[in-house]
């Protein structure tokens, strides 16, 4: 025993060797050298994992109702500053994240962004992540576990209550959401409180075929899934508490217009619908799904169908399968 404590006592006082990457340094935490982080979110905490922000470049920008005009850099990698500073501590806080070779200067993500200022109960974070969403759909499907990790550490190092947190995600974006709720879920055994999915990428590249390497049901507190291109883009089957499928989610009307473009058009519906549903309350009706051993669906109407709020304000004790029927051109919603 007495030579155990000597050994205990000559490696505590040994210099710490263990060779750390970027933003990381040797530390003797528990008798044990490890790896802690140095950025200023996060500095001392050995239960967080560094990631190189050189590999994966990931800023996060933040916009609040008290200055709509203006988008405060919220954390950026390439300084590894946090300014929670003008989080609004009493306001909930969105997190909108884009997608496959994606930026967040697209047009659905502006457009939700300035609906939520408005109502004036948000923060809203929006992750860019671009330099890591491509080329290729393989090398971006290879770091949406990275980013998710990423996001998760912000959330935590800038003290935000999780379960207070809605993150919405379009295709890739709905993955990257998800490895968050399972960092999280796994670093502090809290859960987020929400995840909205629309679109999520079905591709083999990025979802795989195990629910922890994709998003899942166990990864928010409630997660909402909008299906609308099921037929080639988007993920077919159900993994959310409550799945839309949008006129059947397989292709979109008004989308037949143009042949080659049928698909990526229908995928992108659901960020116009999301959008539309954060000013617009309409109805969608339960409806039954079941599906072959390819994943294709089949539908049928129930005799007695729960309705239910379409998009952003449904009742997040809703659960089931729902169809939405909409126009061809916008406005989408009925």
């Amino acid at each position: 025993m007495k030579d155990n404590n000597v050994h205990k006592l000559f490696k505590f006082i040994l210099d710490c060797t263990k060779t750390c990457g970027i933003n990381a340094k040797c530390d003797i935490v528990n008798n044990v050298q490890t790896c802690v982080c140095i950025l200023s979110i996060m500095e001392g905490d050995p239960n967080v994992e560094c990631i190189n922000p050189e590999l994966t470049p990931v800023d996060f920008s933040l916009a609040t109702a008290t200055r709509n005009d203006v988008t405060y850099e919220f954390y950026t990698a390439s300084s590894g500053k946090c300014d929670i500073s003008k989080l609004n501590k009493h306001h909930r806080t969105i997190i909108i994240t884009h997608g496959y070779r994606g930026t967040i200067t697209e047009n659905w993500i502006q457009e939700a962004k300035e609906a939520f200022l408005k109502l004036n109960i948000y923060n809203i974070i929006l992750v860019n992540w671009t330099p890591a969403a491509g080329p290729l759909l393989s090398a971006a499907g290879n770091n949406v576990k990275r980013v998710g990790k990423y996001l998760a550490q912000t959330i935590l190092g800038a003290k935000l209550r999780p379960e207070l947190i809605q993150i919405v995600g379009f295709a890739l974006g709905s993955h990257v959401a998800g490895h968050a709720g399972k960092y999280i879920t796994a670093k502090t055994f809290r859960t987020l409180g929400r995840i909205t999915a629309l679109e999520s990428s079905g591709k083999m590249e990025v979802a795989g075929t195990f629910p922890e390497s994709r998003l899942n049901q166990t990864d928010a507190l409630f997660v909402d899934v909008v299906h609308t291109n099921t037929r080639r883009i988007g993920y077919k089957k159900t993994i959310g508490h409550c799945d839309w499928y949008v006129n059947f989610g397989s292709v979109q009307p008004g989308c037949e217009v143009d042949p080659t473009q049928n698909d990526f058009c229908s995928h992108k519906r659901s960020q116009v619908l999301y959008v539309e549903s954060i000013t617009k309350k309409v109805m969608s009706e339960e409806i039954l799904v079941s599906f072959d051993e390819d994943d294709n669906a089949t539908f049928t109407p129930l005799p007695r169908p729960k309705k239910i709020v379409f998009g952003q304000w449904v009742n997040l004790n809703a659960r089931g399968v729902y169809l939405l029927k909409t126009r061809s051109t916008e406005p989408l919603l009925i």
